[in-house]
């Protein structure tokens, strides 16, 4: 018998269903991304060339002690607490320039609040004067002004802000108060967004407003037995200091540069964390 001829495979054109082909856009979407990403590392690189305050390499040395799973406590370890400080040798010199010397001084004074379901005063008088002085004397650095420079010419600011053509400096400075520092609820329900005040329902206790992103960030927030935040090295270093932090181990280190992290602070578990070391705030 004569051999059959095999029929070449044939593919069919799918019908139907939610067909998904590639757009043009799309690329145009990545690279503009991609754009966007390499501008941003440039003015970062641009800033910390540019911040004159941060610590140098031989003002303080990092030990990440041992590296944990995720569920390790070394709470109740044996071993000398010392041993497991995060920070050491540290230049305490630094700390006396205006941008160090502003931040630690409010944290002193008690003007931020780390409990978000303790009654904060409210943002006026002398506390408002001091977190005034703190805006100026952080914007009053060329840090800032490149991070100005570049919001400005990208008119980011103006997108931001409800106001037309409001771009100014000092402008910019009213936005990043209200920002930084406006209040929401962040005792019980969900979290408010930047600078507004949002009414939740009141649960395991009261509600009060806070500060906005500044605590969480700066100075870190304590709730329901955990850390929020807290990604500002200095902050952390006096609460070392003061012998309130119990550090665990690593997850990731980058050298002097940063890291993640598990401690504890008093009670509170901050699972994971991090920050930039050695940066002014």
């Amino acid at each position: 018998m004569p051999n059959k001829k095999t029929k070449k495979p044939t593919t069919r054109k799918p019908t139907g269903g939610n067909i998904q082909t590639p757009k043009k856009h799309h690329c145009s979407l990545l690279v503009r991304k991609n754009t966007m990403r390499a501008q941003l590392q440039e003015l970062v690189d641009k800033m910390l060339e540019a911040d004159i305050y941060k610590a140098g390499p031989d003002d303080y040395k990092v030990n990440y002690g041992s590296k944990v799973s995720g569920t390790t406590d070394r709470s109740k370890n044996e071993l000398k607490k010392s041993i497991f400080s995060l920070f050491y040798d540290v230049n305490e010199e630094i700390f006396k320039q205006p941008v160090y010397d502003v931040l630690i001084k409010l944290v002193e004074n008690g003007v931020f609040y780390n409990d978000v379901c303790e009654q904060e005063k409210s943002m006026d008088g002398t506390r408002k004067a001091q977190v005034q002085k703190l805006l100026d004397t952080w914007t009053d650095t060329e840090v800032f002004r490149l991070a100005y420079e570049y919001l400005h010419a990208k008119s980011t600011f103006s997108n931001l802000s409800d106001e037309p053509h409001s771009d100014s400096f000092e402008e910019l400075k009213e936005f990043l108060f209200n920002f930084w520092f406006g209040t929401y609820s962040r005792c019980s329900g969900p979290m408010g967004s930047s600078g507004k005040i949002h009414t939740v329902s009141k649960s395991s206790c009261n509600l009060y407003q806070r500060f906005e992103g500044f605590e969480h960030v700066f100075t870190g927030e304590w709730k329901q037995g955990t850390v929020g935040g807290h990604h500002s090295w200095v902050t952390y270093y006096l609460a070392q200091k003061a012998g309130k932090i119990n550090y665990h181990g690593y997850y990731t280190q980058r050298g002097l540069t940063t890291g993640t992290f598990q401690y504890k602070w008093q009670s509170y578990m901050k699972k994971k964390g991090g920050m930039l070391f050695g940066t002014s705030p």
